[in-house]
């Protein structure tokens, strides 16, 4: 007879936080704010100017800042986002996401895209998942050209 023994307590974690991260992704409660590199960012959305703080890593913070403002400029506006930090692997793969170290920010989620959002963002330094080869397009997702 073969005994079966429990997974490690740490498969138990890895899945829970797997799990929330689905859950809870749109709230963007997958990592808390305070970890190491972290900072918070005001996002202002849509035409009634209400504000979701994001939380990225410190190296977002000028490029987000930057295209914010030139969305801004061109009077335009982000209607929905996703956040930043979540800790996850890119769909398909063992390799995490850039999310999961807030280097990537998901924007007007379930939408077409914003071509102002993309000229803004684009311009400030990210690379925008609406230009990968099919079918890895990802039309809501921004990350940093360079990351850590």
């Amino acid at each position: 007879m073969r005994l079966i023994y429990p997974p490690p307590i740490y498969a138990y974690i890895v899945a829970f936080m797997l799990l929330l991260c689905t859950v809870t992704f749109a709230k963007d409660l997958c990592l808390p704010a305070a970890l190491k590199g972290g900072t918070s960012i005001d996002l202002p959305l849509g035409v009634l100017g209400k504000v979701k703080t994001l939380h990225c890593h410190e190296s977002m913070k000028v490029p987000l800042t930057r295209a914010f403002a030139c969305i801004k400029k061109h009077a335009s506006y982000i209607k929905t986002t996703a956040g930043c930090y979540c800790y996850r692997y890119i769909g398909g793969t063992v390799k995490l996401s850039q999310h999961a170290f807030g280097l990537a920010v998901d924007l007007d989620v379930g939408l077409p895209p914003n071509p102002i959002v993309v000229m803004c963002l684009e311009a400030s330094g990210f690379e925008w998942g609406g230009r990968w080869s099919a079918p890895k397009t990802d039309n809501m997702h921004f990350q940093l050209k360079e990351s850590i």
